[in-house]
């Protein structure tokens, strides 16, 4: 069998130790089953939010189609998507031409227990925010409080420099990096708080900073995003957020209170004028969703009547192209249905103890250690070492150019330090640990009593729960569930009111764009 690699890494702050950790992973778990490697994709410094803007992404789905290689092998699922409706329509492209997506890291296989653990990574990941180390966090805030950099992004107009706060017990310098105005930056930030204040337009300012070739602290031309997020960033004003701390006047500031005060008003003026804005609904069910007539699936679709009305419902993909009869289903009913169902019946106490006996033995069955763990623990010690060395290299020397180099240098080191740190902590937060037996009993606890009027937890009822929907012309709707292998059936007459509901004459269909090409 033919596999090629998938990997990426999303931050500028990460490295190419990153993708080759990712990559060193994959040809193991590959040649551990006997695979053979053909190919690999690699996106430097793209999100996994937005898989349709990642190049290498991209041409691996269109590659696929030429049917060469059988597995796409991730580190982890977050690497092929984070977001649940990509992750979804990518796997069924593949999946048509022939491919699997594995994941080398959570080593899912392809039994039922497998795709409840899928769901649950997923569901979860989407459920709750990241949540920082206690003791990590705390630390990053004592260094907020300070005003030293916590290690992101440094904004246009500033720069920073090393500063040493203390000795480690082994004797080597601990160096903080702390804020300090660009001149030469500083001034193009004036420039775009003045001219917005001004009343110029963001399309004006960008063009006149494009036109003096001015580049954003990425090095790009200047465009709204970058422009707005400039506007509204406190540190101009000399505020440091971090996390849920706020600390005034804690580096120096490029703008006054009243020029940023300003420019806030007036960008809030802005976004309340009167704009012709689609609203974008929501159809929970896309990709889940198959016609019971024809098999093929259903797209969330919104029209208009001749009254003016909005009706959003799900409608069968070949009834469209005039290949099938399937009425349409009304979208809130549909999916009140199916929730309603899945708190009922499928969220019980005997199921979720069930569900959580499984995927809590599955995890401890496939659970690996984690070698990118190991791997920068020996960085972090390389760097420590190599710092140890230069401490008494600048004791010895006596020459003053010398000294400064190496003092430039420790301060590398010390920033390299910052981002290994940073990635550990990532590392420590990834993968089957988060799924141990309490948090997912109390995850499908919270789901089993959620208020389902908040979209929230509809997305997660049904992201965590639901493999598949059938809706067929009889009035029958059948469940197919993640946490068990028989399926739950929906009352015939709600289907049929349902349907009775939708039959309307509808004007200027809209197809819900997120909806996949299956």
């Amino acid at each position: 069998m033919n596999a090629v690699i998938y990997a990426r890494y999303s931050s500028h702050k990460q490295n190419e130790f990153s993708i080759e950790g990712q990559l060193d992973e994959c040809r193991k778990f590959a040649e551990s089953k006997g695979y053979a490697v053909i190919g690999e994709y690699i996106d430097r410094a793209a999100s996994g939010t937005n898989a349709d803007n990642r190049e290498k992404f991209q041409k691996m789905i269109e590659d696929s189609k030429g049917k060469l290689f059988q597995y796409v092998i991730v580190y982890q699922l977050d690497r092929f998507a984070r977001d649940r409706y990509d992750s979804a329509i990518y796997k069924h492209a593949l999946k048509k031409n022939g491919v699997k997506v594995l994941s080398a890291k959570e080593n899912i296989s392809d039994d039922n227990i497998s795709v409840v653990i899928e769901s649950m990574l997923e569901g979860m990941a989407e459920y709750y925010s990241k949540e920082l180390a206690t003791k990590v966090l705390r630390g990053m805030k004592l260094t907020a409080q300070k005003g030293y950099s916590t290690g992101s992004q440094i904004p246009l107009g500033y720069k920073t420099i090393p500063v040493e706060v203390g000795m480690n017990p082994n004797g080597t310098p601990v160096f903080k990096h702390k804020f300090q105005v660009d001149d030469k930056a500083a001034t193009v930030v004036k420039d775009i708080f003045e001219f917005y204040a001004q009343g110029k337009t963001v399309t004006e300012i960008c063009s006149i900073l494009n036109a003096r070739q001015e580049k954003t602290v990425k090095g790009n031309a200047f465009n709204k995003n970058s422009l707005h997020n400039i506007m509204k960033n406190k540190k101009y004003i000399g505020v440091y957020w971090y996390a849920d701390l706020v600390i005034e006047d804690a580096i120096p500031r490029i703008i006054s209170d009243e020029l940023f005060e300003e420019v806030q008003q007036r960008m809030r003026t802005n976004k309340l004028a009167p704009a012709k804005v689609r609203a974008i609904e929501e159809y929970l069910l896309t990709t889940k969703c198959d016609c019971g007539e024809c098999l093929d699936f259903m797209r969330g679709v919104s029209g208009n009547s001749k009254s003016g009305r909005k009706f959003c419902y799900y409608s069968c993909n070949n009834m469209r192209r005039k290949k099938c009869n399937k009425k349409n289903v009304g979208k809130t009913e549909l999916e009140d249905a199916v929730i309603d169902k899945l708190q009922t019946e499928v969220l019980t106490d005997e199921n979720i103890e069930l569900t959580v006996t499984r995927i809590s033995a599955a995890c401890e069955k496939e659970r690996n250690d984690n070698t990118d763990i190991k791997r920068i623990e020996k960085l972090l010690k390389d760097n420590e070492r190599k710092t140890a060395n230069l401490v008494q290299s600048v004791a010895e020397c006596e020459l003053p150019d010398i000294r400064k180099t190496l003092y430039a240098e420790l301060s590398n080191l010390s920033q390299a330090k910052l981002d290994l740190e940073k990635q550990l902590l990532s590392e420590a937060n990834r993968g089957y640990p988060m799924l141990k037996p309490y948090k997912i009993r109390t995850f499908l606890k919270s789901l089993q009593k959620c208020d389902t009027t908040v979209l929230k937890n509809r997305k997660a009822l049904i992201a965590a729960l639901v493999n598949k929907v059938i809706v067929y012309d009889d009035g029958r709707v059948t469940i197919w569930c993640n946490c068990g292998e028989t399926p739950y059936s929906i009352d015939t007459n709600l289907i049929k009111e349902v349907e009775c509901s939708t039959k309307i004459d509808l004007v200027s269909p809209v197809i819900d764009d997120r909806g996949p090409e299956r």
